[in-house]
């Protein structure tokens, strides 16, 4: 856990150095119509919160960072979603998990949009404790099967440097996850720690032209497996 935690607050220094560089503009320096959105309800079952995470940026998703301007606004079930200076977005916190919710974005010409995201659900099986290395594993989550536009991603850390291996699954139907064998031999035998995330992506429901995106995201408790 230790090498994971160091890998995280180096990437979250570095990731704040080049947000806080980056360049942003108040948002009536630009055509209302041309404002792309980021929606995003995330719940993290390590810290029991959820986070209601909006981004705008100019024309789309590699676009300039927006600030909005006075007579703007951005809400998350009724309540005000903070500005983060920091980090150029916009971002609630709320205790416990919030499933469901309504995200209202009012432009500067009075043009309102509104949309809803919701947060799957996905747990580690009770029962596990070690995998082989030596062959392919099919883990089992707990939280039902992939409808369209979910997506479970895995990721395994072992005692190594450099060696986080990536799982992804989003066909509709699954309710597992393969381990292919090449990547869990690149781990060393011992204690692995273990991070899953399930995303939903609905679509978005109203936007400018420039279009964006919704996310619901559920992280579920980490847990540590004996890599044999």
């Amino acid at each position: 856990m230790r090498n994971f935690q160091g890998k995280v607050l180096v990437f979250a220094f570095l990731g704040l150095l080049a947000l806080t560089s980056c360049n942003r503009e108040e948002s009536d320096t630009v055509n209302q119509d041309t404002i792309w959105t980021s929606y995003d309800l995330r719940y993290d079952a390590n810290e029991d919160k959820t986070y209601a995470k909006v981004v705008f940026r100019f024309s789309n998703a590699s676009g300039t960072h927006l600030e909005l301007s006075e007579g703007a606004s951005i809400t998350f079930n009724d309540q005000n979603v903070p500005w983060q200076n920091g980090f150029a977005y916009y971002e609630l916190d709320m205790a416990g998990l919030v499933d469901e919710g309504t995200f209202v974005y009012e432009d500067l010409e009075g043009n309102t949009f509104s949309n809803s995201a919701s947060i799957p659900t996905i747990a580690f099986p009770a029962d596990l404790d070690t995998i082989p290395r030596d062959a392919a594993f099919e883990l089992f989550w707990d939280g039902g099967a992939l409808l369209s536009g979910e997506l479970v991603t895995l990721w395994i850390n072992g005692d190594l440097k450099h060696d986080t291996q990536i799982f992804l699954e989003n066909d509709e139907g699954a309710e597992s996850i393969i381990l292919a064998t090449d990547q869990l031999m690149e781990l060393l035998e011992g204690n692995a720690d273990f991070f899953m995330e399930r995303t939903l992506s609905p679509g978005i429901q109203q936007a400018t032209s420039a279009g964006g995106i919704v996310y619901g995201r559920y992280r579920t408790v980490d847990t540590e497996v004996y890599m044999n």
